[in-house]
């Protein structure tokens, strides 16, 4: 168990119920505030297209300027939480491309986040948008978002509604894997009713979330700090943090991929 919070990486805890005190702690995020007051405009924006386009699966190829600019804007905040968060616990020095950005599913547990689009018709309703970096580094909705961004011309269908929602998703996990039901616009939490899924309401009730469950953590990943502990600890240390290891598992990464490399070539 871990008894003092990494930066930007909310955890489970054995105490219940969680502490999250330690996600209002100015330290914890650089500039928390203006990410989370990004993401309630871009929901509000999300809400706009959605006036115009039924969340129905017989739309999920429909595409439009609207749809581009929003998809566009939407992949670019993503990259900027995810960029956030390896910057915070002092990754540095790196151009911070997809392989980068890969590194924060092993601390945040991207791949196991799912939504489903509140009052969906159909049988596609339901998306995982870091899915595919349970077995990859791919991720198709943004290899479509640098399709669109680089040549509008050819690609300007990828930029549909399909995508905007999966790339929401994506967003909508990275706010919940950093501040969890923390509201830093009201200084409180917001509703974690769950429906008989399990699916908690997120801000904006455009999707609702099914977060990794406890099983997806380790015990050594849990967070094992009772509220007073928490306390004592940002009482005791200047900074009360631990940064994640980000530069350790990408150096492993590279040794493994360049120890298949040789034994390929031989």
């Amino acid at each position: 168990m871990l008894m003092r919070p990494y930066r930007r990486t909310w955890r489970p805890g054995v105490q219940n119920p969680d502490t999250l005190s330690y996600i209002s702690h100015p330290l914890y995020a650089s500039n928390a505030i203006q990410y989370y007051r990004s993401f309630l405009i871009i929901t509000e924006d999300v809400k706009n297209i959605i006036e115009y386009i039924e969340p129905d699966e017989i739309n999920l190829k429909s595409y439009s300027f609207r749809i581009h600019s929003l998809f566009l804007r939407i992949s670019i905040e993503v990259e900027a939480n995810l960029r956030a968060i390896l910057i915070d616990n002092k990754l540095s020095q790196y151009e911070y491309r997809i392989p980068d950005y890969h590194l924060v599913d092993v601390s945040h547990k991207l791949s196991g986040y799912r939504f489903q689009v509140v009052r969906w018709k159909g049988d596609h309703g339901r998306f995982v948008p870091f899915g595919e970096w349970s077995s990859s580094h791919k991720l198709s909705w943004y290899q479509n978002y640098n399709l669109v961004k680089h040549d509008r011309q050819e690609n300007f269908r990828l930029a549909n509604f399909e995508n905007l929602i999966t790339s929401y998703c994506g967003l909508c996990a990275l706010i919940w894997s950093q501040f969890n039901t923390v509201d830093f616009t009201m200084h409180t939490r917001w509703g974690s009713a769950t429906d008989n899924m399990g699916y908690q309401p997120m801000t904006g009730d455009i999707v609702t979330i099914l977060p990794p469950d406890r099983s997806s953590f380790e015990e050594h990943e849990f967070y094992g700090f009772s509220y007073d502990d928490w306390n004592k600890i940002q009482a005791e240390e200047i900074d009360p943090f631990k940064n994640f290891d980000y530069h350790a598992i990408s150096l492993s990464r590279k040794k493994a991929a360049k120890t298949l490399r040789d034994n390929t070539s031989k």
